[in-house]
């Protein structure tokens, strides 16, 4: 029943229920209420057909002469208020309730048979006696009212969340005792969301100004815990809705969910639909310069892989505007260097020649600062393309203070023009010119170069 997580209540209804629970062994008893329930609707399924069993012998069947009635009303009043008088019993035995006597051993199973034994109409009822109850202590009145909301929240959420918004004052004495309450609004949240998000969704968008700043969270936390389990689009629209930053939101929602396909097309989705609420072009832009490298890339660097977040984009269809967002700097802090030269190419396909080409010079700078043995490699055996001449005057820049050779030979590689007598250019500044040596060194290089 998991009633143990009622929270901090009167020492007498605790003990009410984990008696109930543990000392009189609760479980085998709830078994005993479930055989109990099966039969009563194979009877109900029999007397629906305008049969009854015989009392005196259970196999035969008989045609009833009138069918009763039994007030259903009458009777969840009946039991509200034995209900009520046994609650206060218990708060009366104060510190003897924990070592009960066979008789009120009896007497807390019979109660919670009773109480169990309600249909969800019947507890709606049981919760309105107990709330019209205004005499009672006001931890007592609380408890009895968290226990049976709790119960009927497990089969019928949204009858609950009917109560507490439908109730006058119901809210406000949930709100008096604040972690009973949280958990109180967000489990059968989370119960609805899971059977019916929309109407769980539309429940807390006409109720949250009643709920205030101060109950919001708790009742949407359930909410948005299944909806990101079974409706992730959903999740994130909530999310924005309620204010989430989705630089805060879209990593925790990844870590809760994972990094699969679906879980990408729906924050993509959802960036896309706030983008267009943000009326400043600077935070717009910048916020989704990090949610789209973090869709397609992930939340930690260095761990991208090439072939899964490449083939998402490719099935994504990014905007260029989006690519280039993807492409802005810090790409090269999310890849496996081992994978640059992948990226590299797959940027001269699909990018503007200009933002490739920038790219390229920043994946490749990194890359030759990680491994500059296996970025020379790379630059060895890749096709003459304009990719590989802006990694080689990369490459030529980063090396030259090591490997001057080296870098001066690549550097060479680039086709004459601008882009080749920038990167001398760049290599000639470098050059020390302390001493007389040096300076006559750095004239030689400039004399032949």
């Amino acid at each position: 029943m998991n009633l143990v997580r009622t929270l901090r209540i009167p020492i007498a209804v605790t003990a009410l229920i984990l008696c109930g629970l543990a000392a009189f062994g609760w479980h085998d008893h709830q078994r005993l209420l479930e055989l109990r329930a099966a039969h009563e609707k194979l009877v109900a399924r029999v007397a629906a057909r305008g049969l009854q069993l015989d009392p005196g012998a259970t196999s035969h069947l008989v045609r009833p002469t009138k069918r009763p009635r039994v007030d259903r009303a009458a009777e969840a009043r009946q039991v509200a208020a034995g209900f009520i008088d046994y609650a206060r019993e218990m708060a009366a035995l104060g510190e003897k309730v924990n070592t009960p006597d066979a008789a009120t051993r009896r007497s807390i199973v019979e109660q919670m048979d009773e109480v169990t034994s309600l249909d969800n109409r019947q507890l709606a009822i049981l919760i309105d006696e107990i709330f019209a109850a205004q005499d009672l202590d006001e931890g007592l009145r609380q408890s009895l009212i968290r226990f049976s909301l709790e119960r009927l929240g497990r089969d019928h959420p949204e009858r609950v969340m009917a109560i507490l918004a439908g109730t006058p004052g119901m809210i406000d004495l949930i709100r008096r005792n604040r972690t009973g309450g949280e958990l109180l609004l967000s489990a059968p949240a989370e119960n609805w969301a899971a059977r019916d998000p929309q109407a769980a969704m539309e429940w807390f968008r006409a109720n949250r100004e009643m709920l205030g700043e101060d109950l919001t969270q708790a009742a949407s936390s359930g909410v948005s815990r299944e909806l990101k389990k079974s409706h992730p689009a959903l999740a994130i629209r909530f999310a924005i809705e309620l204010g989430a930053n989705p630089m805060g939101f879209i990593p925790d929602f990844f870590a809760d969910n994972g990094h699969a396909p679906k879980n990408r097309d729906a924050c993509l989705a959802a960036l896309r639909e706030w983008s267009t609420t943000v009326n400043d072009e600077y935070e717009r832009e910048k916020m989704l310069t990090w949610g789209i490298r973090t869709v397609a890339l992930g939340v930690t660097g260095g761990t991208a892989e090439f072939e899964s977040a490449t083939r998402w984009m490719d099935r994504a269809e990014l905007s260029p505007k989006e690519l280039g967002f993807l492409a802005d700097r810090g790409l090269e802090r999310f890849i496996k260097p081992e994978e640059s030269g992948r990226w590299i190419e797959w940027l001269a396909d699909k990018m503007p020649t200009e933002a490739a080409r920038d790219q390229t010079w920043r994946l490749f700078e990194e890359w030759t600062r990680k491994d500059y043995r296996a970025a020379g490699t790379w630059l060895t055996h890749a096709a003459e393309s304009p990719a590989k001449h802006t990694a080689a005057r990369a490459y030529a820049e980063k090396i030259f203070p090591h490997h001057p050779e080296a870098a001066i030979r690549w550097a060479l590689t680039v086709p004459e023009g601008p882009a080749r007598d920038s990167t001398l250019k760049r290599l000639y500044d470098a050059l020390p010119k302390n001493s007389a040596a040096e300076k006559a060194a750095a004239g030689d290089f400039a004399r032949e170069h």
